[in-house]
C-alpha cells in the first residue's frame, strides 16, 4: 500500500487547526448547556408556588462617570419573601431579556410584588414567569455561532492542506 507522504504532511499540518475548531465545539456545548438549564428552569416557573416579596432595591449604580457621560451602570435590583418562616432575597426578574429600565418603573423600592418561587428549592425565584418562544431560540444562538465558527474552521483547515 502505498502512502501519499504529501497527503499526510498536509494533515498534520492541518491538526492544530482541526483541535481548535474541536475545541470550538466543546465550548458551544458548556455555552447551551448552561442556557438550556436556565430555559428549563424558566418554562417550568410558570408553574411554582406564589407568594408576596418587597422590592428593597431598585436603582441604577453608575460607574466611571454618569450614565450620560459614557460611564457605565449596572441595575442594584432586590427582593425578599418569606416561605415557610424563612426569609429568602433574589435579584431575578425573569428568565428573559429585559429592559433594565422598565424594572426600575415597574418594581420601584418598597414596592410589594407577586413572585413564583421553585417548592423544591425556596431560593430559585422570578417575579416574571415563563421564557417567551423567540427567547429560546435567541438564547442558543451565541452557541450556535461558535459550532459553525469551529465546524468552519476545521472545513477550511482540512481544505487548505490538501489545496
Amino acid at each position: 500500500m502505498l502512502v501519499n507522504r504529501s497527503a499526510v504532511m498536509a494533515l498534520v499540518r492541518a491538526i492544530p487547526a482541526l483541535l481548535i475548531g474541536v475545541f470550538f465545539i466543546v465550548i458551544a456545548g458548556f455555552m447551551s448547556d448552561a442556557r438550556m438549564d436556565e430555559m428549563r428552569l424558566g418554562q417550568g416557573s410558570s408553574d411554582w408556588h406564589v407568594a408576596e416579596a418587597e422590592v428593597i432595591r431598585s436603582n441604577f449604580v453608575t460607574r466611571g462617570g454618569s450614565r450620560r457621560t459614557g460611564g457605565s451602570s449596572r441595575l442594584d435590583f432586590e427582593y425578599r419573601y418569606e416561605v415557610d418562616g424563612a426569609t429568602y432575597a433574589n435579584d431575578r426578574v425573569a428568565f428573559t431579556t429585559i429592559w433594565k429600565n422598565r424594572v426600575t418603573d415597574d418594581y420601584p423600592k418598597g414596592a410589594v410584588v407577586q413572585i413564583f418561587y421553585d417548592p423544591a428549592d425556596p431560593r430559585q425565584s422570578v417575579i416574571e414567569p415563563g421564557v417567551a418562544p423567540l427567547e429560546r431560540v435567541v438564547s442558543l444562538a451565541p452557541g450556535l455561532v461558535v459550532v459553525l465558527l469551529g465546524v468552519g474552521l476545521g472545513t477550511w483547515s482540512v481544505r487548505s492542506a490538501f489545496a
